[in-house]
C-alpha cells in the first residue's frame, strides 16, 4: 500500500504553455478522469440530439448528431490549394467522415458533377469503385447519382447532386453497419437552398 502511496505521490514533470511545471501523479490522474467524466456527461445527455449545419454561404444545410463534430470552411472553401472544394464536414472519433464538397459550374448535369467529384477522388486512390447509380437525396429529394467505393480498407460512398450553377459532392468515408441508419437520416435531411431563399 506504501508502494501505491509512493508512486501516486511522486511529482511529475510537465511542460504547460511553455511553463515546466511539477505535479503529483495523483493530481494529473484526477484532472484526467475528470476531463473524462465530463465528456462522457456531456455524450450522454446529447446521445439522441441532432444539431444542424446550416451554411447559408455554400447554399445548404444538413442534420448530424450533437455528439459529432463538424468544421465548416469559407467562401472560397477549405484551406489550400486542393481543398479549395471543401465547405464542411461532420465526423466522429471511431466512426464515419462525412466530407461536403462544392464547385461552380455552368449549369452543370449530374453527370458534370460526378466527373468533377471523382478527380477530386482520385487523390485518395479508392479501390473497388461501382457504376455510378442514379438515386435521390436529400430533404427535397434530389435527383443524385450515388456510387460505392473501399478508401483505406473501409467502405466509402460519394453522391452528387446539382443546384443551378454549383455541384455538389458529399462523400462519406468510414462507413460501417452500425453507422448505416444514422447516415441515412443525415442524407435525408441535406437542403439545398434555393437562390430566392438567400
Amino acid at each position: 500500500m506504501k508502494y501505491m502511496i509512493d508512486i501516486l505521490s511522486k511529482p511529475v514533470q510537465l511542460k504547460i504553455f511553455g511553463k515546466d511545471i511539477s505535479l503529483p501523479l495523483i493530481v494529473i490522474l484526477a484532472i484526467l478522469g475528470l476531463l473524462i467524466s465530463i465528456y462522457f456527461t456531456r455524450y450522454m445527455f446529447q446521445q439522441d440530439k441532432w444539431n444542424t449545419l446550416d451554411v447559408q454561404v455554400h447554399k445548404y444545410s444538413i442534420d448530424y448528431p450533437a455528439t459529432w463534430n463538424e468544421t465548416t470552411y469559407g467562401s472560397s472553401g477549405g484551406q489550400g490549394s486542393h481543398l479549395d472544394y471543401i465547405t464542411g464536414r461532420i465526423n466522429t472519433f471511431f466512426g464515419p467522415d462525412i466530407l461536403i464538397h462544392k464547385t461552380e459550374l455552368e449549369q452543370p448535369s449530374l453527370t458534370d458533377a460526378a466527373e468533377w467529384g471523382q478527380e477530386i477522388l482520385k487523390a485518395s486512390n479508392p479501390r473497388r469503385i461501382t457504376p455510378l447509380a442514379e438515386t435521390h437525396i436529400g430533404h427535397g429529394n434530389y435527383p443524385a447519382l450515388m456510387q460505392s467505393f473501399t478508401e483505406r480498407n473501409a467502405p466509402a460512398k460519394a453522391f452528387y447532386a446539382v443546384s443551378g450553377d454549383y455541384a455538389y459532392m458529399i462523400e462519406i468515408n468510414q462507413i460501417n453497419e452500425n453507422s448505416q441508419p444514422i447516415i441515412d437520416q443525415i442524407l435525408d435531411s441535406f437542403r439545398l437552398y434555393d437562390e430566392s431563399e438567400n
